[in-house]
């Protein structure tokens, strides 16, 4: 069975990861790879089929799916189509129902809904 060079790029990336440096986000755009910090990353999103990771000033459509995010980065559901980064979050506004829309730390100041499902997590996670 042949791997793809996504594959054997993430066995490389483990290969190198330590305890100390979390393992970059490979992500590809105009044929090229580009390596991600993950301190970099603002938030994942569903957009159509696929999901966008936005750092600070670009997003980049990915084959991961939220759940590989959240397990591989760390990054804190928010709604069963949003993933961010807790250290990235820049304002919290209340919302209907007791829930919150996350202002996230990007240059477009994208709104991240909080859903009631994950309301709690994200109190916890945001010391709320």
């Amino acid at each position: 069975m042949e791997t793809s060079g996504a594959d054997k790029l993430d066995k490389i990336l483990n290969l190198l990861e330590t305890p100390q440096h979390k393992a970059k986000l490979p992500v590809e755009e105009n044929g090229r790879i580009t390596l991600l910090d993950p301190d970099e990353i603002v938030l994942a999103s569903i957009s159509g089929r696929n999901v966008v990771v936005k750092t600070r000033n670009h997003s980049y459509e990915t084959g991961y799916t939220l759940a590989e995010l959240e397990d591989r980065l760390g990054l804190l559901r928010t709604h069963k189509s949003y993933l961010v980064n807790r250290e990235m979050v820049r304002e919290i506004i209340p919302w209907f129902n007791a829930t919150y829309n996350l202002v996230m730390n990007d240059q477009d100041k994208s709104e991240v809904p909080v859903s009631r499902t994950f309301l709690k997590p994200v109190r916890q996670a945001l010391n709320l």
